[in-house]
């Protein structure tokens, strides 16, 4: 009996310490997920990203630079009409009195004709082409008698694209000498020379350009007849005439002012 509890005793005993025991718990094992795929979507998209605003920016610059060239073009632009408005007109006239001069007065001998010339080069745009002393603004072929200039004024200024064209409003004499024989019978014959005369009014228009305080003219002047400036303008805005008020209240109306008044 003594053995029997002896031995149920070392079982409760061991039964004790073994329940006292901690076994440890096993920890469960994550598997790590693949995350290449989330990655190589990222690099993608950021270089594709990158590509497009590397288009867009291109794109943005070429944009850009056709604005810019505009702008300049206008700038330009403005700037060349400026100056063309800044051209002095009391100088120009100053500078196309004498060129006026020379132009039109045309005397029929070698040496007036060639000094003409001369002068006519000295007011010229110096280029090739109008320093050919055969250009047709020096010759003056089949001439007969001479030209002279009477009167001269300003008719009016145009702005053109390359030059600014004067037309002038002048009066000149052409003069041509004429024999008239006569023959009689019982007389030698006699010559006799006579002068016939006529007078033109024409516009002639000069293209000048100009280059800060300097002037040329720019090409061959030609001459046109005078066109008229008178014409019938009428008002943008029409005038509106207001109705007089001729209602059942007028005489009441009419009392009342004449009282008041």
């Amino acid at each position: 009996m003594a053995n029997d509890k002896g031995k149920q005793s070392l079982k409760n005993r061991i039964r004790e310490r073994t329940k006292r025991i901690k076994v440890p718990r096993r920890e469960k094992g994550f598997i790590k997920k693949d995350h290449s795929k989330r990655v190589a979507t990222a690099v993608w998209t950021l270089l594709a990203s990158i590509l497009l605003i590397s288009v867009l920016t291109i794109l943005l610059s070429v944009n850009t630079r056709s604005v810019l060239n505009e702008t300049n073009a206008h700038v330009y632009f403005e700037d060349e009409t400026d100056q063309q408005e800044e051209l002095s007109i009391p100088s120009a006239e100053q500078f196309l009195s004498r060129f006026i001069s020379h132009y039109v007065n045309v005397e029929n001998s070698s040496e007036a004709l060639e000094e003409r010339k001369t002068e006519l080069k000295s007011f010229m745009i110096q280029s090739e082409e109008f320093m050919r002393d055969n250009h047709e603004l020096y010759q003056m072929p089949g001439i007969e008698g001479e030209r002279m200039l009477d009167d001269y004024s300003l008719f009016d200024v145009k702005e053109e694209e390359e030059y600014t064209l004067f037309q002038y409003r002048v009066q000149f004499t052409n003069r041509i000498d004429a024999d008239e024989t006569d023959t009689d019978e019982d007389k030698e014959d006699e010559e006799e020379a006579t002068t016939e005369e006529s007078s033109q009014r024409l516009l002639l228009n000069i293209p000048l350009v100009t280059d800060g305080e300097v002037f040329a003219v720019a090409a061959t002047p030609y001459f046109t007849g005078e066109y008229s400036l008178k014409g019938s303008i009428e008002p943008n805005e029409p005038e509106e005439h207001v109705e007089e008020y001729t209602g059942a209240e007028q005489e009441a109306i009419q009392a009342f002012l004449v009282n008041f008044f």
